[in-house]
């Protein structure tokens, strides 16, 4: 909030947020989900607290503009691509083949249950022929113990 507190009216104020990084030193990218949200959340706080429900607390100044698609702007290439990528999907007698296709000893251990969850997805990559990203994200699923 610091990056855009000197921002004395709601066009400034939008512009501003736009511009700021988040925790991941990143800035929203044009169009995506989440700067929609947080310039919708903005447009919602500044229309109730410059109207007359709030008893007008902010000044005329910061009255929100009509549209706010401005701001949003289009989606990048890479956003769109991504969006069109086809997300891989197993039914439950593929997952039922898969994990039948893993060998465990017993689950009687938290190290072995792990170890079945690694095979599961190890196993899911090879026999599906899913693509490096499909393989990242179906890593994300794999505990990593210490």
């Amino acid at each position: 909030m610091r990056q855009v507190a000197n921002s004395s009216k709601a066009r400034q104020l939008f512009s501003n947020i736009i511009k700021v990084k988040n925790i991941k030193v990143v800035i929203q990218p044009a169009g995506s989900v989440e700067r929609k949200r947080t310039l919708g959340i903005v447009y919602g706080f500044l229309k109730w607290a410059s109207g007359s429900k709030s008893n007008h607390i902010l000044p005329e100044d910061f009255k929100p503009p009509d549209e706010i698609e401005a701001y949003i702007l289009q989606k990048s290439e890479r956003l769109i691509a991504n969006a069109k990528s086809p997300t891989p999907t197993l039914t439950d007698e593929e997952i039922e083949e898969d994990i039948a296709a893993c060998r465990v000893e017993s689950l009687d251990t938290q190290d072995s249950a792990d170890q079945l969850i690694e095979e599961v997805v190890t196993v899911i990559i090879k026999r599906r022929g899913l693509t490096d990203k499909s393989e990242s994200s179906l890593s994300n699923y794999v505990p990593h113990t210490v």
